[in-house]
């Protein structure tokens, strides 16, 4: 993970390159599934994700719930 100062000046900061696609089923009567990566800018690591729930939950749990809360009515705009 890259913790370098973000230009917030925050202490702590990720940066991250987000690749989405969709893979066709072999037949075509039914949606193709869409999968998801990101890349460490600073490490090159990649991490790939099944679904858009699973990169969601990564991404909760390294940047803490505090800064990607679940949209809740009345909360903080975007």
């Amino acid at each position: 993970m890259n913790h370098e100062t973000g230009p917030s000046g925050s202490a702590t900061y990720r940066a991250y390159i987000l690749r989405a696609w969709q893979e066709r089923p072999p037949s075509h009567d039914r949606p193709g599934v869409w999968r998801y990566s990101l890349e460490d800018t600073r490490t090159r690591r990649r991490q790939g994700f099944a679904s858009l729930d699973d990169l969601t939950a990564y991404l909760r749990a390294h940047a803490g719930s505090a800064l990607i809360a679940p949209e809740t009515p009345g909360g903080p705009e975007r």
